[in-house]
Order: structure tokens, then C-alpha cells, then sequence
């Protein structure tokens, strides 16, 4: 109920369940056995029984949300900080004026910028971070313009491939973008090896570099990212298998990466 309760929608819990389980929407649903998931699916489904009706056949790249997202979010209990910024989140354009990348893993459902802007404001966030999404691909569109249209209240994560041109990266920076995302879960997208030579280009701009990625699969991070050449941002906390523990190599080079003072975490 905490999670009703909260303003989260159900569309975010489904993808972060799909996130965990590397599984296209909605089998994550009806195949995952942690209990964590099982957890939140009873959840789901005393909360909306629309889910039992979903077809498990639905495939990658097809789905589409037959839930409503929540376009009116309750206030916290609590107030939000001065300057308090959200940190990631995903914004989507019309397919008609932006277009959808072919290999997207999710077709999103109709909410755009001006509902991302609601929820801060009824959430009490002065400032965002919008990570571009797979659904456009590289193209960096609806980034650049949700970002002009936000009044100086958005930064952005883009979506690169590996030979864009400086002049590119440059009206890129001149529009708010400040790093790019690397998704190694997924494979799409520039991979490791071509986001560090990226990260050397895009060093004079002060850029980050921010992966998604598995941690347990990275047990020598901190060697791997020591000497790379911008700061690196893990998201999604590296998405630690939580049957490891806490002293699970993967978490633990996270760890050390984190206390170098050139890695962050989100």
C-alpha cells in the first residue's frame, strides 16, 4: 500500500520490476519468484485487477501501458529542500513530431513534458535531470527542446553514437546536456570500449559519463574506471543482486569506486 499510497505509478513499479529481471513487460510479472517481485505483484494486483487481463504473449518493443499513468501526484508529507533535484527521469515526444527507435524496448504511454513538470512542482523539486530514453534512440530531440522549454529548470543525459562529430557534442552542450548514457544491460548503444574513447572527446566539456549496468558482472570496477578519463555516474546503483549481500565483490568495487571521489551512484 506504501507503494499506492506514495504517488508512484504502476507503470514505474512494472519497469522497475522488468529493470530487475532483465524480462520484456509484463512477463517480469508472471515469471519472476523473488520475493520481492511476487511482493509487489500481489500488490499490483489487489490494487489493479486490470493486470490479470494483460496477454503474457506481449513482446519486446510492442508493449504498450493499458494502465493510465497517474497525471495528478500528491505532495510528499514531508517538504522537499531548497534547490532539491530529481535525478533521472525519462521524458517522451510525440511519435508523429520525434519519431521511435526500432529496437526500443517499450512503447511508453501518452505523457510528455509538461506532466514531468507537474510532478515536481507538486513534488516539491526546484530542478530535473532527464536521461534521454531508447524509445528516441540517439535522437536527442525531445531532450533539447524539453530542456529549452523548462526555463533553465532541466539538465540533460544524452543518448550518443560512437562518430558524432564535435560540432554535434558542442550544440549539445550549448543546450543543456552535461554527459551521456552508456546501457551495457540492454547492449544497445555505444558499449564500453567506445563510451571511454567518447569520454576522452568529451572531456573538455566537463561531461560525466553514466552507466547502466550490473555490478556483480564488474567485480574490478574500481581498476577498470580508476583511470578513466571524466567522472562516471552508476545508475540505477549498479542494480545489486541483493542475494550476494553486501559483501558481494561487485558491490564492494562499487564501494571502493565510490570513495575514489570520481564516481557517483543514483
Amino acid at each position: 500500500m506504501a507503494c499506492a499510497g506514495s504517488g508512484v505509478t504502476a507503470l514505474s513499479i512494472i519497469q522497475t520490476v522488468c529493470a530487475w529481471q532483465a524480462l520484456p513487460i509484463p512477463q517480469a510479472l508472471f515469471a519472476a519468484t523473488d520475493a520481492q517481485t511476487i511482493e509487489l505483484r500481489n500488490l499490483l494486483n489487489e490494487e489493479l485487477g486490470e493486470l490479470k487481463k494483460w496477454p503474457p504473449h506481449a513482446m519486446k518493443g510492442t508493449w504498450q501501458a493499458e494502465i493510465v499513468p497517474d497525471l495528478a501526484p500528491r505532495a510528499p508529507s514531508f517538504k522537499m529542500p531548497a534547490g532539491a533535484t530529481d535525478c533521472h527521469a525519462h521524458v517522451f515526444g510525440a511519435k508523429e513530431k520525434y519519431g521511435w527507435a526500432g529496437d526500443r524496448l517499450y512503447t511508453p504511454p501518452p505523457v510528455f513534458l509538461k506532466d514531468y513538470l507537474a510532478m515536481l512542482d507538486a513534488l516539491g523539486s526546484a530542478r530535473g535531470v532527464i536521461v534521454q530514453s531508447g524509445v528516441h534512440g540517439t535522437n536527442n530531440d525531445v531532450l533539447v527542446d524539453s530542456i529549452a522549454a523548462s526555463n533553465g529548470r532541466l539538465r540533460g543525459i544524452a543518448l550518443i553514437p560512437a562518430d558524432i562529430t564535435d560540432a554535434e557534442l558542442d550544440c549539445l552542450n550549448a543546450a543543456g546536456v552535461r554527459g551521456f548514457r552508456a546501457n551495457l544491460v540492454a547492449g544497445t548503444g555505444v558499449q564500453f570500449e567506445a563510451s571511454r574513447k567518447l569520454a576522452s572527446r568529451v572531456a573538455r566539456l566537463g561531461w560525466h559519463v553514466q552507466y547502466l549496468l550490473d555490478i556483480e558482472k564488474f567485480p574490478d570496477l574500481d581498476r577498470v574506471l580508476g583511470d578513466f578519463p571524466v567522472e562516471v555516474m552508476i545508475d540505477h546503483m549498479g542494480r545489486p543482486d541483493t542475494n550476494g549481500g553486501i559483501d558481494a565483490p561487485g558491490f564492494q568495487a562499487l564501494l571502493r569506486f565510490l570513495k575514489g571521489g570520481r564516481g557517483w551512484s543514483k
